[in-house]
């Protein structure tokens, strides 16, 4: 017996709920420009972010935990420093295996 699509679509590598948290994640325009900032840029501190965009220390940390929860960002302990970076990978996987479902009509 033959999968329902709808199961086939869950096993997709990047499920319903994934891709929820990664686009609320990415429905905030500060998150959004964090993410070109650690694509531009490579791998930055907390501090780091948190001057580049003038947020406070907690703003920038709940912003930066949404972004971490879907998958978008990996962070790594330094000593007393947290760093993040773009999760290439996770965001192309997502947002690729999402949209390739609204590609051409193949003929």
């Amino acid at each position: 017996m033959e999968a329902d699509p709808a199961e086939k679509e869950a096993q997709s590598c990047c499920d319903f709920k994934s891709l929820v948290a990664v686009f609320k994640a990415l429905s905030d325009e500060n998150r959004q420009k964090m993410l070109l900032a650690l694509e531009e840029d490579g791998e930055m501190s907390v501090g780091q972010l948190v001057e580049r965009f003038g947020l406070s220390q907690p703003t920038m940390s709940h912003h930066l935990g949404v972004l971490k929860n879907a998958g978008l960002v990996n962070d790594r302990r330094e000593g007393q420093y947290v760093y993040y970076s773009l999760n290439r990978n996770w965001l192309s996987e997502c947002c690729g295996d999402y949209l390739s479902h609204f590609g051409p009509e193949e003929d």
